[in-house]
Formats: structure tokens, C-alpha cells, sequence
């Protein structure tokens, strides 16, 4: 088959199609510590006029709140790009979150004061941009207002809207909290002061103050308004579908330029509407080359170069304590990805990379066989330090000369390094159950080829982080189809559909009604122990805890809390619906159909059509674990969301969560419910599995 140099983007249709293959391209997720030379590292692959755009998400401290993917394609031509914009919907939560903090810590530093007292800057400042760095929105209005953007959101107005909220608070709020000190004064152990504000401020923030929260919503909805128009201009309105904006130009044009400084300026609100930004373009020629050695003619004939990179943020962006760490990984590993890199600098602190090794195995499961690989960078930091203390103890300085004796220093710190990354993968090849894991690169080694001509010899630049790469990719694109079978080229009838569909009819009517039963029958044996028994309207929970549940429920982790004066609750609803479908699929003879309606019929399609249902199968089997863990996350909370979210808006924290409880036992006792959602992620799922398997025009 004779394949186009470069690929036809003249229309929504193609643009369509390619992100969908691209999509299909092995993507590796790459992860670290802040500060690490991730996003530099990772830049490499593109070539110097990509480079100097994405250099704005580089940084001593990165300070994005945005994934962003690199979609590396080998037909796109030089200097062209097409960056799609991830949307999401408007979140309110996060602010209620803030609200709620904010406004508990300023009123009982007021608390003597209250009726004289106005909400200051601070408090602005505070909720715009929270200490917890999850967003930053302060210095983005401000400059809008300075500017005097029509319709725009002023600081004036918030403000406003604070302070009629705080009025709303505390209105006769000293009184009902000396009220509770009295009913309180028999509990043990004896709550403080400032508990009885905390709980009295959160039953507030409800119903009763819903005209308030609502105004401050509507503040930051217009905000949230404002941001997606200034996306829409810079890309010509032009939306790929409800969800996505996109942006089809060259490197060099003003729009791109505009579009990556506004999102990953310092202070960029986009992380309010932007969930991720992919970044299409065609590599650098030099990992081209090394593409072509890694995936030669002769044995991966048709091979094309579609490798997809997404960069996260750093793990120590929030908060360097374990805690941050773990709800950063976590956020990580929810991601849909075949490959795993993690990159950490080798100049790293002993406290923080220890961490990340102990929650990476941890995680062992959720990482189990997947392609990873740990990649210490900076390597060059950690050779030049030990080189002078090596000469500072046998001569008494570090002035070295070019020469034998230099190199023989150079020599030295390398067979230590190389010991040392060699120590480090024996413990923890043993904990994730993986061989050859740990590798180092080096990007700059400027200071170190002035001394010695020793590490040019050693490959520990860019071209290793291409091995690297490329031998992860490798990995994926043979765990899909075996070396040895090769992989098929097919063609699809319509380009807005898949060549090959999972078919959730006939045979699988069955397995679903089945599946439902099978649900509904456990959520009434283990319901009532497992989350039910928290819905005691008895019980109140912290606002905190509540937070804390809410926002590490969304991407699958359960909570446990230890609270002194509130009730305590344990919940592991995923883990809960996960164990429940394993039990399920356990004994099921593995069988799925496959729809080939808008597969073409050419010599390779027939063939295709007698391999895919068994090698479907076979993929999904080494898949499984991840694949339920998804749709277990998906089960609990993704078909529910917007509803299940809706109990906290004008509810406080603690009412919400009663409601949220009698929720989920709502949805878990419905049949029905089990029938439609499974059948919609199951066949995501194998739709997924599907668009990888095969090379698709």
C-alpha cells in the first residue's frame, strides 16, 4: 500500500480522523518531582522551533496545572501543528472548598469583631488563588481589570458578593456558638473553640445561604466564560466537538505563540477550563532517525512514527509531605496510558525520591504489565560532584586540567554512579516485579566534555532519552500484536467511526442482565456495612473530611478519617465495585463480538476479521486488572457525576455526604442502572483496545 507524504487536514472530518489515530499511538505518561528536568527532558524529541514554545511549561518549578501531550507524527510536515484543546466543564467544588476554608479562618480571627469587620484582600487573594496551589486565578483578574475588560468579572464585585455571603454567616453566629459550648461541655474529649465555629460555619454554608453561594458561582461561571472565549478567538472558533477546541496552524504563527504563553504563563487561569493540551507535530530529525533504527523496514514493515508523550504535572507541585505526593501520583495513575516513565534527577533530595519509590511500589498492581521505567536525569550534577570531592580529598583542590588524570577521576564517579543506579534497581525490581528498570540521561554536559573527553564515549545524552522512549513504545506497540504476526493495515468506510467496534447486542444482552443481578444482589448483602451504615443522620462528619473524600473519590482513591470530635467514616467505594466485578468476570468464559460494518474488505481487512475476536480476548486478559480498576472508577462515580456533585453546591459538606450516601445506594440497587453504564464503559473499554491493535488510514 502506497501512503500519503503528508497527511490531508482540509477539514473537521480529517482533523477528526487524525486525532483518532493518534489517540490509538502508544502514549506514555511521564511523572516526577517538580523541578526534576521532566518537561525539558521530555522536549528533546521536538524539533528547536517547538522547543522555544514549550519552554514556557519549563521551569525550576513547574507551575502548570495542565497535561499536556505530546503527539509526535511522522507524516505531519516540518513546522506544522495542530493542538487540541481538552474542555471541561465548570467546576464549582474546588471553590466551595476554598469558600468554606477561607471564610472559617477569617471569621474566627474576627470572631470578637464580627459586626465591624469587612472581608479584606486577603480573602480574596486566598480564594482566588488558595494556598494549596490547586489554581490561581488573582493576578489574571486583576490585569483584566486594570485593563477594563467589558464584561468581565471585577475584584469589586467579588468582593461584594463576599461580604454579603459573610453577613448571611454571621448573623447572630456568636450566640449559636456559645449555645453549643454549653451543650457541649459534657462531650469528651472537650472540643475547642474553634471546633464549635468550624461546625456551626459549615452548617451554615447551605441552604439557607444558597442566594449567596449562588451569586459567588455565577462570578466565577462569567470568569470561567470569559477564559473559553479568549481560547475560542485565538482558535477561530474552530471546535473539533463539544469537548474539544482546535487549533490547525504552523510553529512560527502569532495564534500558537499566543495560545501556549496564555497557558502556561505563571499565572495562568486555564487549568479552570482547560483539562489537557495536546501538541501534534512532527518530531525532531534526529528522533526520527533514531526511530527508524529502533523500528527498521525489514522487520516492522509500514511502521509509522505515532508516539504520543503525556507530560503531568510535577508530584511535589502542591506539597512536598507524603500525603501531596500520594494525591499527585494518584491523579497520575488515573490517566489512560500503556507506558510508564518516571523521571527524577539524579541531584534529587534522599527524602522525596524515597517517597516516590515507596508509593511507585505501592502501586505494583496498577502497574502490573505495563512497560515502565524509572529515568534519573541531571546525571551530569551527581558525576561533576563526585568528581571533586574525589580530588579535593587526594589533592586538596578542584582545579582540573584535561588529561589522563581527569579522566581517570571521570572514571571512577561513573563506575560509582553505575553501582549505585544498580543497587537501587535490585530493591526495586524485586518490589514491581520488573527487570531492567532503571537508566539515567543527561542533557547538558557542557561542564563535564570541558574536562574530560571520557563521558562523550558514554551515550548519556539526548540519544539515550530516545532508547528510552522508543524501546517503551516498542513494548506497547508489541504487547498489542506479536512481533512475528506483524501488524495490518485497515481502512474504515467512514472516517468519523472506528474500521472495528465492540458489539454490545445479541450475546452480551445476556452477560449484562447477568452482570446487573449479580451487582444488585451484592450491594444488598455488603451495602449496608460497607457505605449505608454512614448515612446515620446520627453522624456528623467534618467538612474536611468531607472535602477530602469528595475530591479523592473523583479519580478512584477511598478516605479514611480520625476524627476527634466528628464521626469517623471508612469508604473504598471503588475498591468496593472493583472486587465486586472481579467476582463476577472470575468464571466467565471470555468471548466478545466485534462489529466489522465499517471495516473495507481488502486482503487485509478478511484476515483482520478472522484474528481480531480471539486476539481481542488475549489483550483484554493482560489488561484486565487495569481495565476493571476504570471501570470500576467510572461505575461510582463518572456515570453520576453532575448528580452526585449537585448534593454539595448548596448543601454543607456534612448534608451533602448523607445525601451522596443515599445516592450511591440509590444507583447500586438499580438493575438497570448496572445494564446501561456497564455496556457503556465495557465497550469504551474494548473500543479502546480495538483502535490499538491495528494501523488504521
Amino acid at each position: 500500500m502506497i501512503h500519503p507524504k503528508h497527511i490531508n487536514l482540509d477539514s473537521v472530518t480529517n482533523l477528526r480522523g487524525f486525532f483518532r489515530n493518534q489517540d490509538a499511538a502508544p502514549t506514555i505518561v511521564a511523572t516526577g518531582p517538580s523541578g526534576s528536568g521532566k518537561s525539558s527532558t521530555l522536549t528533546a524529541v521536538l524539533p528547536n522551533s517547538s522547543n522555544r514554545l514549550l519552554a514556557r511549561n519549563v521551569g525550576i518549578k513547574q507551575t502548570s496545572l495542565i497535561n499536556t501531550k505530546l503527539m509526535l507524527n511522522g507524516k505531519l510536515m516540518q513546522d506544522k501543528v495542530l493542538i487540541r484543546i481538552k474542555t471541561k466543564p465548570f467546576d464549582p467544588l474546588p471553590i466551595k472548598a476554598e469558600l468554606t476554608e477561607t471564610l472559617i479562618e477569617f471569621i474566627y480571627s474576627y470572631r470578637d469583631d464580627l459586626e465591624d469587620t469587612e472581608v479584606d484582600e486577603t480573602v480574596l487573594r486566598n480564594i482566588l488563588d488558595p494556598k494549596n496551589r490547586a489554581y490561581h486565578y488573582y493576578s489574571y483578574v486583576q490585569m483584566k481589570n486594570t485593563d477594563i475588560v467589558t464584561g468581565f468579572p471585577t475584584l469589586n464585585s467579588l468582593r461584594e458578593k463576599l461580604q454579603n455571603l459573610y453577613l448571611m454567616v454571621t448573623d447572630g453566629l456568636r450566640e449559636e456558638v456559645r449555645e453549643r459550648e454549653k451543650e457541649g461541655k459534657s462531650l469528651h474529649p472537650k472540643p475547642k473553640k474553634r471546633d464549635f465555629y468550624d461546625k456551626v460555619i459549615n452548617e451554615r454554608l447551605d441552604i439557607r445561604c444558597e442566594a449567596g453561594i449562588k451569586l459567588l458561582y455565577q462570578w466565577f461561571e462569567q470568569l470561567y466564560a470569559s477564559i473559553k472565549t479568549d481560547i475560542l478567538e485565538i482558535c477561530n472558533q474552530q471546535l473539533l466537538d463539544e469537548d474539544h477546541i482546535v487549533l490547525d496552524s504552523f510553529v512560527n504563527a502569532d495564534q500558537v505563540e499566543n495560545l501556549i504563553k496564555q497557558t502556561y504563563d505563571p499565572s495562568s487561569p486555564y487549568s479552570l477550563v482547560v483539562e489537557e493540551l495536546a501538541y501534534a507535530v512532527a518530531p525532531s530529525d534526529d528522533f526520527h532517525e533514531a526511530f527508524k533504527r529502533v523500528y527498521p523496514e525489514s522487520k516492522y514493515p509500514g511502521k509509522l512514527l505515532k508516539i504520543n508523550i503525556l507530560d503531568t504535572p510535577g508530584l511535589t507541585q502542591i506539597g512536598e509531605e507524603k500525603d501531596d505526593i500520594e494525591n499527585a501520583l494518584n491523579h497520575v495513575l488515573t490517566q489512560r496510558f500503556d507506558a510508564f516513565l518516571f523521571l527524577c534527577g539524579a541531584d534529587e533530595r534522599p527524602t522525596i525520591y524515597d517517597i516516590c519509590k515507596e508509593l511507585l511500589a505501592s502501586n505494583k498492581k496498577t502497574l502490573e504489565n505495563m512497560p515502565k521505567k524509572i529515568l534519573r536525569t541531571r546525571s551530569d550534577l551527581v558525576l561533576y560532584e563526585k568528581m571533586k570531592k574525589d580530588r579535593m580529598i587526594a589533592i586538596g583542590d578542584t582545579n582540573f586540567m584535561k588529561g589522563e588524570s581527569t579522566d581517570s577521576y571521570a572514571q571512577a564517579a561513573y563506575q560509582a554512579y553505575l553501582d549505585e543506579l544498580k543497587r537501587e534497581e535490585d530493591e526495586l525490581s524485586q518490589e514491581l516485579g520488573s527487570s531492567d528498570l532503571i537508566d539515567f540521561v543527561s542533557l547538558d554536559l557542557h561542564t563535564l566534555n570541558s574536562l574530560t573527553d571520557f563521558f562523550a564515549e558514554k551515550n548519556m545524552g539526548k540519544e539515550r532519552l530516545f532508547e528510552t522512549l522508543l524501546s517503551l513504545s516498542r513494548e506497547v506497540y508489541d504487547a498489542y500484536m506479536p512481533p512475528l504476526a506483524g501488524r495490518m493495515w485497515l481502512q474504515g468506510t467512514n472516517p468519523l467511526h472506528p474500521a472495528m467496534e465492540s458489539n454490545m447486542d445479541g450475546y452480551m444482552v445476556h452477560v449484562l442482565d447477568e452482570f446487573s443481578k449479580h451487582m444488585v444482589d451484592l450491594n444488598e448483602k455488603e451495602g449496608l456495612t460497607q457505605y449505608l451504615k454512614y448515612a446515620d443522620p446520627n453522624k456528623v462528619y467534618h467538612g474536611r473530611s468531607v472535602q477530602t473524600f469528595l475530591f479523592k473519590h473523583r479519580i478512584g482513591v477511598g478516605h479514611v478519617t480520625q476524627a476527634n470530635v466528628y464521626a469517623d467514616f471508612r469508604l473504598h467505594i471503588r475498591n468496593m465495585l472493583q472486587k465486586w466485578i472481579i467476582a463476577f468476570f472470575q468464571d466467565w468464559s471470555m468471548h466478545f463480538d466485534i462489529s466489522f460494518e465499517n471495516l473495507k474488505q481488502t486482503e487485509t481487512g478478511k484476515k483482520a476479521i478472522n484474528e481480531a475476536p480471539e486476539r481481542l480476548v488475549e489483550i483484554y486478559i493482560q489488561q484486565k486488572s487495569q481495565i476493571i480498576s476504570r471501570i470500576a472508577i467510572a461505575l461510582s462515580y463518572d456515570a453520576f457525576r453532575t448528580e452526585m456533585e449537585s448534593k454539595y453546591y448548596f448543601n454543607s459538606w456534612d448534608k451533602g455526604f448523607h445525601e451522596n450516601i443515599q445516592l450511591f445506594h440509590s444507583k447500586f440497587s438499580n438493575r438497570e442502572y448496572w445494564r446501561v453504564e456497564m455496556r457503556k464503559y465495557l465497550k469504551k473499554e474494548l473500543d479502546n483496545l480495538l483502535d490499538r491493535m491495528y494501523y488504521y488510514d
